[in-house]
């Protein structure tokens, strides 16, 4: 399809009533230049009057949910390559408890496996907790938030088998902490995003309010 064609195209696709997008930003890059960048659509929807939409626009900051994995794995190699973590690693010695699976005690959670989802950590009921808790409340037996060995994948040991799970890049963002001796979003904002010349981040109270004015909202078809 030629480069004029796509604003109408990408119009289309949000006019459809079929379709549950309420907005997008493109952009396309050939060679290492954007050869075409647009956004559409709308990222506050007012459904009694529709005069008070307002539009998206190139500064516009949307939650990019799991896209954000790889964003922390840029953190953890920035470690690796400062030689301040070792992805061949057992977790544990970062971490500062034992972390294995009650199935497979004797097999160490490598670093590397939290990064490929092979570490055997799956993801229970929940894969977020509240403070004061911490990642001991998922992984221990006492923990709150044990619920009988969810977390773990009790037919797989580390390192054998991949399976998709948020769990372990909360791991990840605590091993950064450990390693870094900074907050995990503080560390994600100082050594990754604003180098990259990248304005969104982890933790909403460090956006501006200008920032905060333009962030999409959270739309349910």
């Amino acid at each position: 399809m030629a480069v004029q064609n796509w604003p109408a195209s990408l119009q289309a696709l949000l006019d459809n009533p079929h379709c549950a997008i309420p907005s997008l930003q493109v952009a396309v890059i050939r060679a290492g230049e954007t050869v075409y960048a647009a956004s559409f659509g709308y990222r506050y929807m007012d459904a009694a009057n529709p005069a008070n939409n307002l539009p998206v626009d190139n500064q516009t900051r949307f939650r990019v949910a799991s896209i954000s994995k790889l964003v922390v794995g840029l953190g953890v190699m920035k470690l690796v390559e400062q030689g301040r973590l070792d992805l061949e690693a057992d977790v544990s010695d970062y971490l500062g408890f034992g972390l294995r699976s009650p199935a497979f005690p004797d097999t160490p959670v490598q670093v590397k496996t939290l990064l490929c989802h092979t570490s055997s950590i799956r993801d229970g009921s929940r894969y977020s907790i509240p403070s004061p808790f911490t990642l001991h409340d998922f992984f221990r037996s006492q923990g709150r938030f044990f619920e009988e060995g969810a977390h773990f994948d009790p037919r797989h040991a580390p390192g054998a088998y991949a399976q998709y799970a948020n769990l372990n890049t909360g791991v990840l963002g605590t091993l950064i902490e450990c390693v870094a001796g900074r907050r995990f979003d503080l560390f994600m904002e100082e050594e990754i995003l604003r180098p990259l010349g990248m304005g969104g981040g982890f933790n909403l109270s460090r956006l501006t309010s200008e920032q905060i004015g333009n962030l999409a909202v959270l739309y349910r078809k």
